[in-house]
């Protein structure tokens, strides 16, 4: 008997020749893996070589088709998933950065090119406390050399004019 040639097979016009295609196909076909790779094996056996290649190869253009599709399937569910979350994430920066905002309002907090007018205001707290302070210590050293001056006798309306000249307070 001779071996069908690819060209001679016709579509089956029956459901029950569709039937016994498929079973005919699928007794032929093996699909195997080594066990160690992610490789398949696609045969099929038959006397006729075209069509044992072209029904291997027809096999592994499905398999290749079937893997896109639902690796291309998987990425747009990704896709859309993070679509969502990016929607939400906007949704809750949004939300958060109205509520700092409500709370430097709530707190007096104006947020300003210099900082806020809190931290403004405390920067201008500190510098009088550093004036404040340098006073005290000028003051303290007066005080300190007129008891000096007077336990030792001296004329203390004499240093105070001395001390409240220009020409010494400018030095």
């Amino acid at each position: 008997e001779r071996a069908p040639k690819l060209a001679d097979i016709h579509p089956p016009s029956s459901v029950r020749q569709v039937s016994d295609l498929v079973d005919v196909v699928s007794r032929n076909v093996s699909v195997t893996n080594d066990g160690q790779s992610y490789t398949i094996h696609i045969g099929y056996s038959s006397a006729a070589p075209d069509l044992a290649a072209t029904i291997a190869n027809l096999y592994a253009q499905a398999y290749i088709a079937n893997q896109l599709g639902s690796k291309a399937e998987a990425a747009e569910r990704a896709s859309a998933w993070l679509s969502e979350r990016l929607v939400e994430l906007r949704r809750d920066l949004e939300a958060s950065a109205t509520a700092v905002q409500n709370y430097r309002h709530a707190a007096d907090i104006l947020q300003s090119k210099q900082g806020t007018v809190t931290a403004q205001q405390l920067s201008a707290i500190n510098n009088k406390l550093v004036e404040a302070r340098g006073e005290r210590v000028e003051a303290e050293s007066r005080l300190a050399t007129l008891r000096l001056l007077a336990s030792r006798g001296g004329d203390v309306e004499a240093l105070s004019e001395v001390m409240s000249s220009p020409v010494i307070q400018s030095l």
